[in-house]
């Protein structure tokens, strides 16, 4: 199966007081890359909510190591599970040599324009089935 990967660099904006990525900055990163994803995907900017018909229900992330400012690093992300109306990514954050600085899931619910579930178009079944492999990780 595959994976979607795409390179992120940290910000100053991105910094706390202790001079690390603040823990809910990642949660941009994983934002970012699910957008970049879903144009690899569609090949088409997102405009309104019919573009990009998923919301966030539930996020976890684990923090392995400090990213710093100037740092760089690998967003890889794939569908660990396809419901009816919903499914997982799964996420691993690299430094640039490899070295993992976190793990995420996401739950995501496909929506309407009113924001109701809406059960998975079979085109989009199809567009992520590629990306789907289970996640292993502890």
């Amino acid at each position: 199966m595959a994976r979607f990967r795409t390179a992120l660099s940290v910000r100053f904006r991105d910094i706390d007081w202790a001079g690390m990525v603040n823990n809910a900055v990642y949660l941009t990163y994983l934002e970012e890359a699910r957008v970049r994803f879903w144009i690899h995907l569609t090949q088409r900017v997102p405009r309104q909510i019919e573009d990009l018909p998923m919301v966030v229900a539930r996020v976890e992330m684990d923090y392995l190591k400090p990213l710093r400012l100037g740092d760089k690093l690998w967003v890889e992300l794939w569908v660990s599970r396809l419901g009816r109306t919903s499914f997982d990514f799964s996420y691993r954050l690299l430094h640039l040599d490899g070295t993992p600085v976190g793990r995420a899931r996401t739950v995501m619910v496909h929506v309407t324009p009113e924001g109701q579930p809406h059960p998975l178009p079979r085109e989009m079944l199809d567009q992520l089935t590629p990306y789907l492999e289970e996640d292993t990780s502890p």
